[in-house]
């Protein structure tokens, strides 16, 4: 029973994040700009304070449109541990879960991008799929490496246990 209620979170986990991510796909791009906009002035504010030159030669310009992206790494980063992690719950071990996880992911990035064609104001990007997916890697990796890590640790307090 305990072991159902881990699978059933955990999916739900992962279809909850898939949701905010094409919730906030679906935001038309002067929203979009909104929300970014604000948290962009929180940035510039700080970096202008620490580096007040930073803010003449188009160095925040670049900035925001690193955070942008990095948004998109960041949001794949987290669905790929959150697929992962559902995959492994569901039985998929190792390589399988991996692979699995990675083609989750990259499938999604194409259909979200492709979904943002139809956004007023917003376009598919094939870079943006590239980030996605980078991302998605790198999620999948530093679970991986999480994993493997806790799970020495688990084995050899069992060692020292015996």
């Amino acid at each position: 029973m305990k072991t159902n209620r881990k699978i059933i979170y955990s999916v739900i986990a992962m279809v909850l994040w898939m949701g905010a991510i094409f919730f906030l796909s679906s935001q038309p791009a002067v929203e979009s700009k909104e929300v970014s906009g604000s948290l962009m002035t929180l940035i510039t504010k700080f970096i202008s304070s620490i580096f007040p030159s930073a803010a003449q030669g188009g160095t925040i310009a670049g900035l925001h449109f690193l955070i942008r992206k990095s948004a998109h790494f960041l949001a794949f980063f987290i669905l790929a541990c959150l697929v992962v992690h559902a995959l492994n719950k569901l039985g998929f071990k190792n390589f399988k879960a991996i692979m699995t996880a990675f083609l989750i992911c990259v499938l999604y990035a194409m259909l979200d991008e492709y979904h943002q064609t139809f956004v007023p104001g917003r376009s598919g990007e094939v870079r943006d799929v590239f980030i996605d997916s980078t991302g998605a890697l790198m999620g999948i990796v530093v679970y991986s490496l999480i994993g493997k890590f806790f799970k020495g640790k688990k084995e050899s307090n069992r060692e020292k246990d015996v």
